[in-house]
């Protein structure tokens, strides 16, 4: 296990590999993002996606191991995991990257941010996903 990493670090890499914007591990015989590999790389890359624990038992670790990693992403990574309908996955609400990117109408010649418009699809994107989830 990895003591005294950078959580903030962690948070903004696995976000970028979540929306794209990062690759999944650094090459062959490389460790990830999160500097893990094997098994444990196996889960955090179905973390990405969602996946049901039996899933995550098919990354070779045993029943205990998958959930001593997944305690590990959180305590020692500080990553958000969610469970919902037995599915886990790294929980990066959509509006978080939306804020980071501020898209630009590059014919105009001015810097035209539609950045508060999307903040705001964002927002209800995440309330129309909490009103579906309270209604299984």
């Amino acid at each position: 296990m990895s003591f005294n990493r950078n959580k903030v670090e962690d948070n903004k890499n696995t976000e970028q590999v979540i929306f794209g914007n990062s690759s999944l591990s650094k090459g062959v015989g490389k460790k990830n993002w999160l500097d893990h590999s094997g098994a444990c790389e196996k889960i955090d890359e179905m973390l990405i996606r969602g996946a049901n624990f039996n899933q995550l038992l098919t990354s070779g670790r045993k029943e205990s191991a998958v959930r001593s990693h997944l305690n590990h992403l959180k305590s020692d990574h500080g990553l958000p995991i969610s469970n919902s309908g037995g599915i886990y996955k790294f929980d990066f609400p959509i509006q978080s990257n939306l804020s980071r990117n501020s898209f630009t109408k590059p014919s105009s010649g001015k810097d035209q941010t539609h950045e508060p418009t999307l903040i705001e699809i964002g927002k209800i994107l995440e309330k129309l996903s909490r009103k579906g989830d309270s209604n299984d």
